[in-house]
């Protein structure tokens, strides 16, 4: 029996090949609709924001989905249609744009006045708000506390969207925030100063507003200003928790003295346009199609009225004029991409006896389903040839009242005991297993009810299974996650011909919540987690698994469901992931590729191993300088975030040391030497 002690190894992994992005590795069809970009990962609670980043003089798109990063999506010239309306059009670039995270909010603005982009964002997990400074196109953290003029910290609040708005119009940006009581902090903007934005807070009731939708309620706001009536002052926008639409408030003032008067709000905006959401919305207003009016999208971050994690990112068209508005909805789902509402888990296998390409996605819960069941749907290859897929709903299984509400239908690779067909297995959100029979019958492909209780498997919950040969012995064995973390490794007691598996002999270990395996053909394992982490698990000769962080793939997202796709003559498979956000995302296995092998990085200095590795309250490091050059170093955590700032300035040529103390918790970190040309990264681990 296979029953031995785990050992977790965290590793220093570089790959002499690595993994590419690809958002549109296949042509996809949707009810002969070809999909633009599938695989770009979908959105669920979206926070938009639109400026010109390249400085290509088209907008482009950048995307808070509550994870705290931002997505970088580039705008794209498109020429006004004979349709009549304008559709802005983006290209996805990135998950993480330069790592930052942003917390709850951001905002884009130029501070410092010197003709570059700077951000305010909330700073994570605490009331803070963080100042970041552009340098040359890349953003430094200057403070994660801003503090106001009498040396008090600014309130950043964690679920509310502030604004920012020169409502006295006297060229500096005022600061707005919103609370759960309905009313408006303002705080005044002062002049730019000692490297960071000023601001005085003036009332915590800005012009007595204090929005209560019926029937007297308040809660989390997201807040815009806009001159919307074109008359030369800034009128209020307001998504509420309990509103299914937006608010909107008319400045009666000037441009120097505004006057709101909560109580004549119309609260059907946009109106004429029947838009309802499921509440907590935000606007963001730009002129897409140039023609001097502000077009409008809004994000749904969903409140009252439930969770709306697919149409949730609604654009409209101003067709009127500057002074008169006249919106008109053009879609719900501005930006690209396949979306399976929540939870997205992808499992690849073949089609029947075909041999053609199949991916089966489940999710966390379908609201057409009875309970509101997890879903299953299936892309198929209808072409005959790797690079078509099409969307099938029609192989979509209602598993119904034999799940509970919040099930996760996940399921893995294909299974095949039974001659050359890919029975299913599901794990479901109690911690169980399901099995689905295939067979072929009058050409085609037919699937039996589910069977419950495969191998009589009950875990903590969120059971997420995946067959293969993990001790390359020849048969198939398995592998199940489940929601506290712990990956259950039971083994085939049978051969390749006969399954015989031993429930009560396994091995397990704990990669996090929420553990999401996939087993490999040379039998590692893949591994997700609810942070976004991805190990690779192995089973070692005694008898023991060893999991390494995977570091040439970069965040994806939470919930992190890994599944490999291993294409004709390759021997290291694609990748596919699913995520909380519901959507898919592909990465081409490329041998020319490069994940972080040093080699190949710039020379102009070098970087010393930190020691001791691991280390308990102190490490010690060397840089070695060719020339002067201004240098940031920094420690960020696993997920990117910068935890200590360690030096920041100019040094000259030749050799300095660095002895660095932290109080931080034990985990993984990663030591961040970044100059104007190049970046090293040393990972390091504090152990207590």
């Amino acid at each position: 029996m296979k029953m031995t002690t785990i050992l977790i190894l965290i590793l220093n992994i570089v790959f002499s090949q690595g993994y590419v992005r690809d958002v549109s590795p296949f042509t996809i069809s949707m009810d002969g609709v070809e999909v633009q970009q599938p695989f770009t990962g979908g959105l669920n609670q979206p926070d938009p924001r639109f400026i010109d980043w390249n400085g290509d003089g088209i907008l482009d798109c950048f995307v808070n989905d509550r994870d705290g990063y931002l997505q970088y999506w580039e705008g794209l010239a498109v020429v006004i249609p004979d349709t009549g309306f304008y559709l802005p059009q983006f290209e996805f670039i990135t998950k993480t744009f330069q790592d930052i995270n942003v917390g709850t909010w951001y905002a884009f603005h130029d501070f410092d006045d010197d003709s570059d982009l700077d951000l305010l964002s909330h700073t994570p997990n605490s009331d803070n708000v963080s100042y970041w400074s552009n340098e040359n196109g890349t953003f430094e953290l200057i403070s994660n506390e801003l503090m106001d003029i009498n040396n008090l910290p600014v309130y950043g609040g964690q679920i509310v969207i502030p604004a920012l708005a020169d409502i006295d119009e006297d060229g500096i940006l005022d600061y707005f925030i919103g609370d759960i009581s309905g009313r408006l902090t303002y705080y005044k903007g002062h002049s730019f100063s000692n490297g960071v934005p000023q601001f005085e807070l003036i009332t915590s009731s800005f012009e007595d507003i204090q929005i209560v939708w019926t029937p007297g309620r308040h809660g989390a706001n997201a807040v815009e200003f806009f001159d919307l009536d074109n008359d030369n002052d800034l009128d209020l926008i307001w998504g509420d928790f309990y509103q299914p639409g937006l608010f909107y408030l008319e400045n009666y003032g000037m441009s120097t003295n505004p006057d709101f008067e909560d109580s004549l709000k119309i609260t059907d905006f946009p109106q004429g346009t029947d838009f309802e959401s499921t509440g907590h919305n935000i606007a963001r207003f730009a002129d897409f199609d140039g023609d001097g009016d502000g077009d409008l999208v809004v994000g749904v971050l969903s409140g009252a009225y439930g969770t709306e994690y697919l149409d949730n990112l609604y654009y409209f068209q101003n067709n009127g004029s500057p002074e008169n508005w006249d919106y008109e909805m053009i879609t719900s789902r501005l930006l690209p991409g396949l979306d399976f509402i929540s939870g997205s888990h992808p499992a690849v296998s073949k089609i029947c006896i075909w041999d053609q390409l199949r991916i089966w996605i489940g999710n966390e819960f379908n609201p057409e389903n009875t309970a509101w069941s997890g879903g299953l749907y299936a892309l198929e290859n209808d072409a005959f040839t790797d690079d078509y897929l099409s969307l099938n709903f029609e192989s979509v299984f209602q598993l119904g009242s034999n799940l509970v509400p919040g099930v996760i239908a996940n399921p893995f690779d294909s299974y095949p005991p039974f001659e050359s067909f890919d029975d299913l297995y599901i794990g479901d959100f109690n911690g169980r297993i399901f099995r689905i029979e295939e067979a072929y019958s009058q050409n085609h492909c037919n699937f039996s009810d589910p069977e419950s209780d495969f191998l009589n498997i009950d875990l903590s919950g969120r059971a997420t299974p995946s067959f293969g040969d993990i001790d390359q012995d020849g048969d198939e064995d398995l592998a199940v996650g489940d929601k506290d973390g712990v990956i259950h490794i039971y083994w085939n007691q049978g051969s390749a011909d006969t399954t015989i598996f031993d429930s009560t002999s396994y091995l397990n270990i704990d990669i996090g919540n929420n553990a999401s395996p996939c087993v490999l053909e040379n039998g590692h394992i893949i591994a997700g987690n609810e942070t976004g982490e991805l190990y690779e698990i192995m089973y070692l000769d005694s008898e023991e698994l060893v999991a390494e962080l995977r570091t040439d793939i970069p965040y994806i997202g939470r919930n992190l469901a890994p599944s490999a796709y291993y294409k004709l003559g390759q021997s290291e498979p694609d990748l596919i992931f699913g995520t909380q956000a519901g959507g898919l995302q592909y990465f081409r296995y490329d041998s020319t590729a490069v994940g972080i092998e040093e080699e190949l990085l710039p020379t102009s200095f070098h970087v010393s191993q930190p020691y001791p590795n691991p280390f308990n309250n102190q490490f010690s490091f060397s840089i070695i300088l060719e020339e002067r050059q201004r240098v940031d170093i920094q420690l960020i955590d696993i997920i990117g975030r910068n935890v200590q700032n360690i030096f920041h300035g100019e040094l000259s040529n030749g050799k300095r040391n660095f002895r660095v103390r932290t109080d931080l918790s034990t985990g993984i970190y990663f030591l961040k030497i970044h100059s104007n040309e190049q970046s090293q990264i040393r990972k390091i681990l504090l152990l207590k």
